[in-house]
């Protein structure tokens, strides 16, 4: 743990005159700082992360918490506020900053969700595109065997130049990776929805694709991967689901689980959360305990998912991908 001098040099060393304050309200109001990676892994010291977020109690008359973060350049990389002081939940606007100082977007969230219209911007300073998106639940955005879907309306588009490309939810749209160094997908768009067709390269998986939209549906999709195999699809991405469902899966648990008798004696009952990896050929692995309950009933629950068969992998445009899936077993006593 840092001692509290370290917290206000850290205060001054990354936020300058933002933290212009006492030493002991510095101090105070730091409630958390992390070291992040540009993948938004922690890290244990500064020196292996890229930036730094502090997070410090709300202003007087506020329940929100105060939120910065910076690169190590000393830039400022976010400023917003969180309805948590512990992690980063963003609510009301957050504006994001490029390492060279320009603006890279201004959102709007609520609940931690992004909501309304939200502006994007190019690294030279300039607008790329404003988006306004939908609110979501997330049972509507991830079920078993779900899509993870588009939840905004194209406004806008443009080019580094500044030359229109779409404009009033009409045109062409270019997406691009978070670098902006190549272009991730295109196509045409209509009432701010994606409409005809769209063209792209996926980098991780090394696919090119092809889709079909009407009215901002996904009609049909196909990929090529590296190795010249094409895939069809009629959603980009998919969750890992088990055969017949989530009704199936719990059918399956209830019928298997043996509640241990010890538990029963000392009325030990809960929910255990597992996590593992569902393989592409829909196998299972990696399989452990996220959240405990007790020993015995952690081990039941383990037991009884590693012997689980027949789930049908996630995919992503149309090829079977190994995804982490988190699993609630909730053992109840009558």
């Amino acid at each position: 743990m840092l001692k509290p001098l370290s917290i206000y040099a850290l205060l001054l060393l990354i936020s300058g005159t933002a933290f212009a304050q006492s030493k002991t309200s510095a101090v105070s109001s730091a409630t958390s700082i992390a070291f992040l990676t540009n993948d938004g892994h922690y890290v244990s010291t500064r020196d292996s992360a890229d930036y730094i977020r502090v997070i410090t109690s709300p202003d007087s008359g506020s329940t929100l918490y105060n939120v910065q973060e910076v690169y190590k350049n000393n830039h400022r990389k976010f400023i917003g506020k969180s309805s948590k002081g512990n992690l980063l939940y963003p609510e009301g606007q957050c504006i994001g900053f490029y390492p060279n100082g320009n603006k890279k977007f201004m959102e709007n969230y609520v609940s931690g969700k992004l909501n309304g219209v939200c502006y994007y911007y190019y690294p030279n300073g300039k607008i790329y595109n404003v988006r306004e998106y939908i609110p979501y639940d997330r049972k509507d955005r991830q079920v078993m065997g779900g899509t993870i879907s588009f939840n905004y309306i194209i406004k806008d588009c443009l080019d580094s130049t500044g030359k229109v490309l779409v404009k009033d939810g009409f045109g062409h749209y270019v997406g691009y990776d978070n670098y902006f160094k190549h272009i991730e997908e295109e196509g045409a768009v209509k009432n701010g929805k994606r409409d005809s067709t769209w063209t792209g390269v996926e980098t991780n998986l090394k696919v090119k694709f092809t889709e079909q939209y009407a009215d901002g549906k996904l009609v049909s999709g196909s990929s090529t991967d590296s190795a010249g195999v094409t895939h069809t699809y009629t959603q980009r991405v998919t969750l890992p689901q088990y055969k017949g469902g989530e009704t199936a899966l719990y059918r399956y648990l209830g019928s298997h689980i043996e509640y241990p008798k010890d538990a029963v004696e000392k009325n030990i009952h809960g929910t255990v959360v597992l996590k593992f990896v569902v393989k592409r050929d829909g196998s299972l692995t990696a399989v452990e305990v996220l959240k405990s309950v007790s020993s015995d009933l952690d081990e039941e629950a383990m037991r009884v998912v590693k012997g689980m068969k027949g789930w049908l992998p996630g995919q992503s445009y149309g090829i079977p991908e190994q995804v982490y899936y988190m699993l609630p077993v909730t053992f109840a006593l009558q």
